[in-house]
Order: C-alpha cells, then structure tokens, then sequence
C-alpha cells in the first residue's frame, strides 16, 4: 500500500480530521490533502513527526511505497549537495575578494596570478556544481535571498569582465588580464541557475 492511502487510512482510524492533523505538522490542510491524494509526498521530517503522531513505525510508512523511498533518497542527496554548496560558496566569496584586491596593485605580479589561478580553477568547479540538474537545489532558498546572492555574483563578475576588457585596450595582453577577464564571464555564467524560477514559490 502506497504512503498516501496508509496516510488517510491511519489517520481516519484516529478519528482525525486533515485540518487537526495539519495544525500539529505546522503545515496547510491543503498540503496533507496533497499528500492523501498522491500529489506531492513529505520529506523524511514530515514522515517521521507523521510516524510519531500516528504512533506506527516509520517502516510501515515508508517501506511499502517505492516513490517515497525514492524522494527520499533524493532528498538525502540534495542535502548534502546543498551543504557542500555553502562551502563552496563561502571559499567563492573569500577568494573573490582576495581577487579583487590584486586589481589596486597591492600585490606582486607572481603573487596576483598565484591567487587568480586557483580562483578561476574554483570558478570553474562551483560553475560545473551549479550546473541545471533536474531537481532545484536552491528550492529552499527564498526569493530574495537567491536574487541578492545571483545579482551581487553578476556585478561582481561584470566588475571583473569589463576590467579585463578595459586592461586588453589599454596595455600589453598577459596571463593575469586573461585570467581576470575569463573569471568576470564564469562567474556570470555561474549565477543562472541560482536565480529564481519561474515556477519557484515560497
């Protein structure tokens, strides 16, 4: 038996309603109707507060429905996609300010391209992490915090293309203005998949 009719039929057996049930999962009655009809299915938390609710073994709500075990398994990865996404987010931003730095001439030349080289090496790497996947790993980020993170990359990869760019006019092309300018258009190609989705709602 699949999740969603043990769903209604354990909790017509405690004589409770969708709304009561909903009011202690802290979610709409809309989202346990859901859930009863086959629409959408929880994730691990809702599953498990359900399980503890009802008083029944998560085996029993779980093991028996081959699509629950699936979304299941692809949540656990989402997760820890989205843990190493932080990380490499924070070392992104880090060496990108340290980048930024070797734009006002504080460093030696050697030293400005021992920092751009691995900077765009890890471009290149949060890009390929970033790239579309079927699922959205950013779901759970608001709106507003996915367009700030996406529009403050954008500037900061226009700051560096257009630099690169003005430095290829003005002097002698080198390893460093390559490196600047090919990190300027990585990091505004990285950022599409971080902006909102048209379907994307909170």
């Amino acid at each position: 038996m699949n999740f969603s009719k043990q769903l209604h039929q354990i909790r017509m057996a405690h004589q409770m309603t969708q709304a009561n049930l909903a009011e202690q999962l802290h979610v709409s009655r809309h989202t346990v109707s859901n859930w009863e009809n086959d629409r959408n299915l929880p994730d691990l938390e809702m599953v498990t507060r359900i399980a503890r609710i009802f008083e029944v073994s998560l085996d029993t709500l779980i093991l028996d429905d081959p699509k629950l075990n699936e979304k299941l398994i692809q949540d656990s990865k989402i997760s820890r996609h989205q843990m190493i996404m932080a990380v490499m987010t924070t070392a992104v931003a880090m060496m990108s300010g340290m980048a930024a730095t070797t734009l006002f001439g504080f460093f030696p030349q050697w030293l400005a391209q021992l920092i751009w080289w691995p900077y765009v090496a890890v471009l290149f790497l949060f890009s390929y992490m970033l790239s579309p996947k079927s699922v959205d790993i950013f779901a759970d980020w608001s709106i507003l915090s996915r367009r700030l993170i996406a529009g403050g990359f954008s500037v900061l990869g226009l700051i560096f293309l257009l630099t690169g760019i003005v430095l290829i006019t003005v002097q002698d092309v080198d390893l460093q203005v390559l490196l600047i300018t090919l990190s300027g258009f990585v990091t505004i190609l990285m950022t599409k998949p971080v902006w909102p989705r048209h379907q994307h709602a909170r």
